[in-house]
């Protein structure tokens, strides 16, 4: 169970700045889930010790950068509030049906519009979070790819990232997903299977 912002209940009543904790990693629920897929990846290994032959398959899915943003405050740390950039192309594209500009929901609220962008500071505030999550998810799968390594089992195990959809952070005076621009659509898609060499197919 993700217990998500403790002192705010509800993924939709935290808002951008989501609830930054400054705790171990295993009280977050993507840090319990790396701990529990090294645990299960050691278990795996100690299966082919003793004779499995059978080829394994381990789901984990990290829930950050989803909301709420509930993150490690190091994380947050990693991005000053000054040095976080506004969005490139913060207003609604000219032309663009207003049918299609969406608001609310996750967390982000309704209080902007097609002529009405967030403040800067809020926009700040919102990345910053965001910007926190991304690195603490990228943090976790470390974890979980260094000890693959460790365990010797990199040579011969797939590894496959993925993710369901983008988010918008200001872009097009945007704050969620609920589009189909690239900003929401674009996802992550990264498979590594070490006995392939670049540029080569499997038969």
């Amino acid at each position: 169970h993700d217990h998500g912002c403790p002192d705010s209940p509800g993924e939709n009543q935290v808002g951008c700045g989501g609830c930054p904790e400054d705790k171990p990693d295993e009280e977050f629920y993507d840090g319990r889930l790396a701990n529990w897929t090294i645990q299960t990846l050691r278990a795996v290994k100690r299966d082919q010790l003793e004779g499995e032959k059978k080829p394994f398959f381990i789901a984990a899915g990290f829930r950050r950068p989803h909301t709420p943003w509930n993150v490690a405050q190091r994380f947050v740390d990693m991005y000053p509030a000054a040095t976080t950039e506004p969005p490139k192309h913060p207003a609604w594209a000219q032309g663009a049906p207003e049918c299609a500009f969406v608001c609310g929901g996750d967390g982000v609220g309704c209080d902007f519009g097609v002529h009405k962008q967030r403040p800067t500071e809020w926009s700040n505030l919102c990345r910053r979070t965001y910007y926190a999550c991304v690195s603490a998810t990228d943090h976790y799968i470390g974890t979980v790819l260094a000890e693959l390594a460790r365990l010797e089992m990199k040579k011969n195990t797939v590894v496959a990232l993925f993710g369901d959809h983008g988010w918008h952070l200001g872009e097009g005076g945007l704050w969620a997903k609920y589009t189909n621009m690239e900003h929401a659509t674009r996802v992550p898609l990264m498979i590594r299977a070490p006995w392939l060499t670049e540029g080569q197919t499997e038969q």
